[in-house]
């Protein structure tokens, strides 16, 4: 754990200093991913799969808000889908609109996770979204999920259809009865949702190892019914395949969890308290921090210093005893001799603690 806790504190201290840069390469990734899932699975347009167009889009869409992107995004999947049928296009386009009235210019920084829900249910990943999502969001974030869910399923229904080689108006409405009549994705939109409420009502509760017990109760719900869905729509997945992608997401979240709230719950703190209107119970759980011990390079040179120092102090004592003595002064010369002893051993009380450090 405390490998785990040096390696947060490490990238977070170097995330502070680039922070600027880190977010420009981190957003410049993610829009390249996302028209690269896009160009995979409807990339009709010759001229939109070009590597090189790919980065431009990407670069440009690094510098605007995250729903811009998202646009972005989109817009691109649209002209894809407009090489092929402009009324599959404008049907595509209304419902992205749609989301976007309702949904999205109230909650722009959502616009991330559809993305990413059509990324990892390209990489068949998509299971870690509701982990996560119950983790660190709120349960209204389960929209922008659902949107996601509908994206990649429209996407996918689209690339279907035209595999099929059909034209015209029947291309239009055969997409339209793929995409509402199909079964998977109001699974899905039921499954993720109550794994998403599981995970934030468990994670909220207070319990000690709350969000580790969330995550692994979540994942274990996930599968149960996932597999329930699988054998009432007679889905061609084997049990083991579904194990195993649920099994890489829960270890995914679960790293995610260590890294970003590493408690530590051996020093839960538990406090009451009132006001004129409510009392409070709080519960406290520290987070693992680990003090370096800090080397103090500087202690001999210290030491050097001060022992140098004092050796100018005694020789300009010695000098004044000397003048006092040579002008015949009064009794006040014995008290600069006595001072001048008590310098003197102190020096040699220095000498004597480096002797000893030098020894160790």
């Amino acid at each position: 754990m405390s490998v785990i806790v040096l390696l947060r504190n490490t990238i977070e201290e170097f995330y502070k200093k680039h922070y600027f840069i880190i977010d420009l390469i981190l957003k410049f990734s993610f829009s390249c991913a996302g028209l690269f899932v896009i160009n995979q699975i409807i990339g009709y347009n010759p001229m939109l799969s070009k590597w090189y167009l790919v980065v431009l889009i990407s670069a440009i869409s690094m510098f605007l808000p995250a729903t811009f992107m998202l646009l972005t995004v989109m817009l691109y999947a649209i002209i894809n889908i407009y090489y092929i049928s402009i009324p599959l296009a404008a049907m595509v386009g209304v419902l992205i609109a749609i989301m976007y009235l309702l949904y999205l210019r109230f909650e722009p920084e959502h616009a991330y996770l559809i993305v990413t829900m059509i990324i990892l249910f390209y990489c068949r990943l998509e299971f870690i979204v509701p982990l996560l999502l119950g983790v660190f969001m709120t349960p209204i974030a389960a929209v922008s999920m659902c949107c996601g869910i509908l994206s990649y399923h429209i996407f996918d229904s689209v690339s279907i259809i035209i595999t099929q080689s059909i034209e015209g108006d029947l291309l239009f409405n055969q997409t339209l009865e793929q995409i509402f009549s199909n079964q998977t994705m109001y699974g899905e939109f039921l499954v993720f949702i109550l794994v998403a409420l599981i995970v934030y009502f468990i994670r909220t509760s207070g319990i000690n190892h709350a969000f580790n017990i969330a995550v692994f109760a979540g994942g274990f719900l996930e599968l149960t019914l996932m597999y329930i869905m699988n054998f009432v729509l007679q889905s061609n997945e084997h049990i083991y395949v579904l194990f195993i992608r649920v099994l890489i997401s829960v270890v995914i979240a679960y790293i995610v969890i260590l890294f970003r709230f590493p408690f530590n719950y051996l020093q839960v703190e538990k406090m009451q308290f009132e006001d004129d209107d409510y009392y409070y119970y709080v519960k406290a759980v520290p987070k693992l921090k680990i003090n370096l011990a800090e080397r103090n390079i500087l202690r001999y040179n210290a030491k050097k210093n001060t022992t140098t120092g004092t050796k100018k102090s005694v020789e300009k004592l010695e000098k004044e005893l000397k003048k006092v003595s040579e002008e015949n002064l009064d009794d006040n010369s014995e008290d600069l001799k006595n001072s001048l002893e008590a310098v003197e051993n102190g020096f040699d009380a220095l000498d004597e603690d480096k002797n000893s450090d030098e020894n160790i």
